[in-house]
């Protein structure tokens, strides 16, 4: 699954080691996929930005499956509100990276990932 996901996690500024911590966080919920991407954090294999990006994304768009599952039960449609919610946290992720790509990682690091 994250081969297929590779080109977009790209362009939300995730490279190949953030998505396998990511893709848990996001199908499988939050406390997992949180507790990966802080192991790898401390360990050092992922760069400041992506641990920021990563848990940004998660955030935003954690519990896809049971979430949708459990909207449709009390009557949403599903294909509205999987697809709204992915497509509104990709484009809040890419605006974020935009923003993290022009502040210096000196601040970031202080304000954001600490």
């Amino acid at each position: 699954m994250t081969c297929w996901l590779r080109p977009l996690l790209s362009i939300l500024g995730l490279s190949g080691a953030a998505a396998p911590v990511t893709m848990i966080g996001m199908f499988l919920g939050l406390s997992y996929g949180g507790g990966l991407i802080i192991q790898e954090a401390r360990s050092g294999k992922l760069p400041a930005r992506e641990v920021v990006l990563s848990l940004s994304l998660m955030g935003l768009c954690h519990s896809v499956i049971e979430d949708t599952l459990l909207m449709g039960m009390v009557g949403g449609h599903w294909s509205a509100i999987l697809v709204g919610r992915i497509v509104v946290s990709l484009f809040v992720v890419i605006g974020l990276r935009l923003v993290f790509q022009m502040v210096p990682l000196t601040v970031l690091k202080r304000y954001v990932y600490a």
